[in-house]
């Protein structure tokens, strides 16, 4: 082996990961000034994120919007995923491009696509009124909530997890489930039985969903607006808008941190629940 040939891996890893997470730790240690970075090394902005009971809210705000979109998204793509690992070569291509065609599309117009579905004159306004339902709801609008929120992201992150489950199923022997069939079982009891063995695809798919919602700015910013508050938001606001750098580097880590240390939670109970490679 020649290991001059990760190289060009290694530097792109040090300029696009680890400069930049240098960079946002040694910011976060700045005191913000008017006329600019303060100098001298201090935590006083990670003491006032721990010490503020909004930051800690945002905090549990954020890490529950990414639980029940990552739960969601679990419910939904795991049978998705199973339909694609049985279905045939023709229907599989069928199934991987409804799943992957939005991914060509950008996060930011799938967004405004659930503007028009949601909002006061929209689609689902519209249908409603169709069908008789010429209530109050069908005269407000639905953005600006958490299940409105929840519906953009899950859109956007669903295919994440199918693809994770699918990758975890592709080395599934379906002779095993012929074989659960032959010894008496019904088709319900027969995937009963060899769905634990998808589990190393969910526990992947649930931290990818979980990491990339927790930090999601687009889609809640666009269908959340004021409603709804998660820390990606306001690390976006105190660095662009208030131009506060170092307290929104130091939001970024606080938000890094708490991420990692929740997957990590999850892996070890699902690890001791189930013991088996993960």
């Amino acid at each position: 082996m020649r290991p001059w040939l990760l190289l060009p891996a290694v530097i792109a890893m040090l300029g696009l990961f680890v400069a930049p997470l240098a960079f946002l730790i040694a910011e976060s240690l700045h005191r913000f000034s008017l006329t600019g970075t303060a100098s001298g090394v201090t935590l006083v902005n990670y003491f006032k994120l721990i010490g503020d009971a909004y930051y800690l809210n945002l905090l549990g705000e954020t890490l529950k919007l990414a639980s029940v979109a990552s739960l969601i998204c679990l419910t939904l793509g795991t049978p998705i995923a199973w339909t694609l690992r049985l279905a045939r070569s023709r229907a599989q291509g069928l199934i991987l491009l409804g799943l992957l065609a939005p991914l060509l599309v950008s996060v930011v117009v799938r967004s405004f696509g659930w503007v028009v579905i949601l909002g006061e004159f929209g689609l689902a306004n519209s249908a409603m009124r169709a069908i008789g339902m010429n209530g109050p709801a069908s005269h407000r609008t639905h953005l600006y909530t958490e299940p409105a929120v929840l519906a953009g992201l899950v859109q956007v992150f669903l295919p994440f997890m199918v693809l994770a489950i699918y990758g975890a199923l592709q080395k599934l022997d379906l002779q095993l489930i012929r074989a659960a069939r032959n010894l008496g079982a019904n088709r319900a009891r027969a995937f009963l039985a060899v769905l634990p063995l998808s589990i190393p695809g969910m526990v992947a798919g649930v931290a990818t969903v979980f990491a990339l919602t927790a930090g999601s700015y687009v889609t809640v910013a666009v269908l959340g607006g004021n409603g709804v508050r998660v820390l990606a938001v306001v690390a976006y606001e105190q660095a662009i808008s208030g131009m506060n750098w170092p307290l929104g580097s130091a939001i970024g880590m606080v938000l890094l941190l708490a991420t990692t240390l929740t997957l990590r939670l999850f892996q070890a109970l699902i690890a001791r629940l189930w013991p088996m490679p993960i």
